[in-house]
């Protein structure tokens, strides 16, 4: 469903006094604010340019003491006027605050795309405005901060998607993989990790086929690319033929993502993934807690792996702290703790974090006593501490530690995936900090060290702890921003290892242990010895569709030989044309429909569907096809 509204900006609704004339005047100042919230504008355009009775009202808040603090123990909002000093004309209620999406409308599956358009104030004008995110541009979004995320729209879910669990309510390919079992989340918003994770997860395949770039509006389809003068491919293109626009959805397949807004900011980030554990306020603050995140009985019933990326983010990673009630750490020490609702501890679970500022945030918050439960999870469910060097100065940088100023270093790995060699970035902005082992029951592990440098080493990039009795969880904690891991270009040996390869061997381990298996097939050839890899994947998709002009165009793939039979039907399941019945050879294809049958007649306008099957592999798809011209 498409929505348009016109919002409002963001303003103290306090009546403003003379004394206090930062607080903003509905009717004065409202042009000088540069804040703006997702609630509507009282002249909303398609309201005749008058409030309307659609929205509704509430109390006006007052200041008891028109001179005293703007806070809470100073606010009333029974509907009347405060002290001395205001102006009885003024009304006691007002429109504004109503929610484009209000409580209660979205349901858990449910997804929404969204970009804002901007324009002067006046007539409406199609030529002249902004928009963020630009919908005809991918990366970067420069008017988003900029944003490198990669992405047409902002999008946020409501999960967990119950859609993808195949019976009543199915959607296309996901009716075969089910639920997705891993829940990425993106604690790093608009600095790269999301275009990081989502590259590699369509390269291993994580994301099926069909399903790369469903929740982001783009993907690189590299075997079908443009290509520049000299030959290099074109990546990012307004051709559609290799960008899709449509909404596509969660990625189901292996995994949902979960985005967590403004999330460098400490008191103004959006979504904290632990907003529904946070303390139930009184007073004004009654009933703001958030409830886009999961409960913790959601995160254990629906999901196997829990992966969080924190980029490069230092400081205030995990709720609570002071001015962040969401508490992130009760939700995680929850997940690893407590089974899913009716299962037993049988059920097998991972959780995954890196970041090159984790530990620094983690640590920092609990080691002060008032947030202990902070260190406390680093050291009693995660077997990691920071590195404490001379008078107990935790390590939070690779770099100054080891004396080691190169731009790149070493990254050896260790414990249940060890024996493959990478490169991480040392600049002296990537703090990458060094890790300490943890000696308790967990029976924690190094699984990475960086390069062995100066006097100080050796130094711990990567910690693991084991599944074992009484625990039926592994964890993983690496030190550095997943963006800032390369494939080690000084070594000629085949153990040499790049982001997605040293990714794919993560999950594999991850999949052997909680069965959280990666659905698809990697897209491109792996250098990781010992699990091959290939070049192309089994999928299906229909472009043009509607089709109002020229063609509509089957686009799919082989990842081997096989006799293809491509068909269009009707809805009453009639045969209208066949489109191909022979053998392809490994690839990806184009297969194109004019809306003719099999007698060069034009078909009226309706639905079909288009359907694919491969002798060979069994593999079967189909999609539902508009036509309209």
């Amino acid at each position: 469903m498409w929505n348009s509204a016109r919002i409002d900006t963001a303003d103290v609704n306090i009546y403003p006094v003379q004394s206090n004339p930062n607080v903003f005047d509905v009717n004065a100042n409202f042009a000088a604010s540069a804040n703006w919230m997702a609630t509507y504008h009282e002249l909303d355009p398609r309201w005749n340019g008058a409030p309307q009775s659609w929205l509704s009202s509430h109390n006006r808040c007052f200041l008891n003491v028109p001179a005293g603090a703007v806070n809470s123990t100073n606010i009333s909002c029974a509907g009347l006027p405060g002290g001395a000093g205001y102006d009885p004309a003024t009304p006691t209620t007002s429109v504004e605050g109503n929610k484009i999406i209000p409580d209660g409308l979205l349901t858990p599956g449910a997804h929404v795309e969204y970009f804002f358009r901007i324009q002067a104030d006046g007539p409406r004008d199609d030529v002249n405005f902004g928009m963020v995110p630009d919908t005809n541009v991918v990366n970067p979004q420069n008017d988003e901060g900029p944003s490198l995320d990669g992405h047409r729209w902002q999008q946020f879910a409501v999960l967990p998607d119950r859609w993808k669990n195949g019976s009543p309510f199915s959607y296309e390919s996901d009716v075969a993989t089910g639920m997705a079992c891993m829940l990425y989340v993106d604690l790093n918003d608009r600095r790269g990790n999301e275009k990081a994770f989502v590259s590699l997860a369509d390269s291993i395949g994580a994301t099926a086929g069909d399903r790369r770039g469903a929740h982001n509006g783009w993907r690189a389809a590299c075997n079908a690319c443009l290509t520049d003068a000299v030959g290099n491919p074109i990546v990012v293109s307004g051709n559609p033929a290799i960008a899709r626009y449509d909404h596509g959805g969660q990625p189901g397949s292996t995994w949902d993502m979960y985005g967590v807004k403004a999330s460098e900011s400490l008191t103004t980030s959006a979504g904290s993934l632990g907003g529904r554990t946070g303390t139930q306020a009184t007073g004004l603050a009654l009933k703001k807690d958030a409830k886009a995140g999961p409960t913790p009985d959601m995160l254990r019933q629906y999901y196997k792996v829990l992966l969080i990326l924190t980029g490069d983010l230092n400081s205030g990673i995990f709720g609570r702290f002071i001015n962040r009630g969401a508490n992130d750490i009760v939700l995680l020490d929850d997940y690893m703790s407590i089974a899913a609702p009716g299962t037993s501890t049988t059920t097998k679970r991972a959780l995954y974090i890196a970041g090159d500022g984790f530990i620094q945030s983690e640590y920092a918050t609990g080691s002060g006593g008032t947030f202990s439960e902070h260190l406390n999870m680093l050291t009693n469910f995660l077997g990691v501490t920071a590195k404490l060097g001379p008078g107990s100065v935790p390590q939070y940088s690779y770099q100054p530690w080891s004396g080691n100023f190169a731009d790149y270093v070493t990254v050896t790995t260790a414990g249940p995936i060890a024996g493959d060699t990478h490169v991480v970035g040392n600049a002296c902005l990537w703090g990458n900090d060094v890790l300490d082992v943890v000696v308790n029951s967990l029976n924690a592990q190094a699984s990475a060290f960086f390069q062995n440098f100066g006097t100080h080493g050796p130094y711990v990039a990567g910690v693991f702890t084991p599944i074992q009795s009484g625990k039926f969880y592994e964890s993983y904690v690496d030190a550095w921003d997943i963006r800032h891991l390369f494939k080690d270009e000084g070594s000629n040996t085949v153990w040499t290892l790049g982001r997605i390869g040293y990714m794919f061997r993560v999950f594999s381990q991850i999949q052997a242990a909680t069965g959280c298996a990666i659905n698809g097939t990697p897209l491109v050839a792996l250098d990781v010895p010992g699990v091959g890899g290939q070049q192309f994947v089994d999928f299906m998709s229909v472009r043009n569709n509607p089709l109002v002009t020229g063609r509509a165009i089957v686009h799919f793939g082989l990842a081997h030989a096989d006799r293809v039979t491509a068909r269009v039907y009707d809805v009453s399941g009639r045969l209208v044309r066949t489109l191909a019945d022979r053998t392809f050879q490994p690839g990806v294809y184009d297969l194109t429909w004019d809306g003719t049958d099999d007698g060069g007649r034009q078909m009226e306008r309706g639905v079909y569907f288009t359907q694919l099957k491969y002798a060979r592999s069994r593999f079967t798809d189909a999609k539902k096809l508009t036509v309209l011209k």
